[in-house]
């Protein structure tokens, strides 16, 4: 590519675009200047992978510059990278200055940025712009419930190391042996009481209310005595006794 063609290529390019190409067309020359002085594979090497280089660039500033020498045409390319627009309403907007030509023709680049800007696509009936937001607003969100479970883990692990939390373990074993100490206080309630209660109704059907009500009683008083806050000891066998033995319990002394 000659200097006056590089020149052409990025006369209308933005300040950036142009800087990038003037440095790719410098090295051209540079790695030619160096095969042509010293002809080794290196330099060769070098000199064409600058050319291939300069080659994309200009492929793909060409491909940006392309212009549409008519509003169909510019129909025609919207339509097929996938935007929602009509034949009047891309005329309307041109009347209303929102899709512009230069020098007769509507470039690709002005007729894309117009797309952004004002058109929905064909296969969500969104904006791009909407797009975006929605999944900006959805990292918002997923980094919003992140900082907060972080901060409730924190909590949990202040709380924990101030005493204030019972490690599961320990709770199931406290549940445990409460469950076992209820156990326990209501079979002996039940034979602690049996002769008061038979005494209490003589054996007459009819005194069932009595019974009930002193039972009833005498449970809520051994309820009450359980829900207050007190230490136990319980002993909680993790093995069965032996096959022909028997427990203390079982045979009391």
């Amino acid at each position: 590519m000659d200097t006056e063609t590089f020149e052409r290529l990025i006369a209308d390019a933005p300040t950036s675009v142009k800087v990038k190409g003037v440095t790719l067309f410098n090295a051209v020359t540079a790695t030619m200047k160096s095969y042509k002085a010293e002809p080794t594979a290196a330099n060769l090497k070098d000199w064409q992978a600058a050319e291939a280089a300069l080659e994309e660039f200009a492929a793909g500033l060409g491909e940006s510059q392309a212009a549409f020498a008519s509003i169909a045409e510019a129909l025609e390319h919207l339509k097929a990278v996938g935007w929602k627009i009509t034949r009047p309403s891309l005329y309307r907007h041109h009347q209303e200055g929102k899709l512009i030509a230069r020098d007769g023709v509507f470039r690709r680049q002005d007729v894309d940025r117009y797309a952004k800007t004002w058109l929905k696509r064909a296969d969500t009936g969104r904006r791009q712009r909407d797009d975006i937001d929605e999944l900006q607003r959805k990292k918002a969100d997923g980094e919003v419930k992140r900082l907060n479970l972080e901060i409730e883990q924190r909590k949990l692990i202040l709380e924990r190391d101030a005493g204030r939390l019972v490690p599961r373990e320990q709770m199931e074993i406290e549940l445990a042996g409460r469950a076992a100490v209820l156990d326990a206080g209501l079979k002996h309630w039940v034979h602690a009481n049996a002769m008061e209660w038979v005494r209490l109704v003589s054996g007459e059907v009819h005194q069932a209310g009595a019974l009930i009500r002193a039972m009833v009683q005498s449970l809520d008083e051994h309820i009450n005595n359980y829900a207050a806050p007190r230490d136990y000891r319980v002993v909680i066998d993790d093995e069965p006794a032996p096959d022909g033995g028997a427990s203390e319990e079982e045979n009391p002394c």
